[in-house]
């Protein structure tokens, strides 16, 4: 950031939001899912907000980094968590990137994947549902 911009590095509101889908995720225990489109540098990324812990263990590498993190936590005197994300990182399940004009990037699974981005990279952001039709 330059010395005369005064924004900031990362939309509070977006911050506040992730924050509290998270928050309420971990108290309902994965019951709550919001879907959210971000556009980032020019592409839009589409899926649902999840928290951390839900990414970490959408995938077997992720799910035993996690673990073995936790067991080596547990035995040192003065054990962290990594149950939230302190980085500034948004999540999400079901994703899909769509550039403008087109349709959606192939992925590998149709309906979609798991994404991690950090939050200060992204541009905007609009909620609910975003798809396209085949319709011309």
């Amino acid at each position: 950031m330059s010395e005369n911009d005064t924004s900031p590095e990362t939309d509070p509101l977006l911050k506040k939001l992730v924050e509290l889908i998270v928050i309420v995720d971990n108290l309902k225990d994965g019951l709550i899912e919001y879907p959210i489109n971000l556009f980032v540098n020019g592409l839009i990324i589409s899926g649902t907000i999840i928290s951390f812990k839900d990414f970490m263990l959408s995938d077997p590498i992720l799910d035993k980094f996690l673990e073995t993190h936790t067991r080596r936590e547990k035995q040192k005197s003065n054990p962290t968590e990594f149950d939230e994300d302190p980085w500034g990182f948004i999540h999400l399940k079901n994703g899909r990137t769509f550039a403008p004009g087109q349709l959606p990037l192939p992925n590998p699974h149709n309906d979609g994947f798991f994404w991690r981005g950090r939050l200060s990279s992204i541009d905007g952001f609009f909620l609910h549902q975003f798809d396209v039709s085949d319709d011309g």
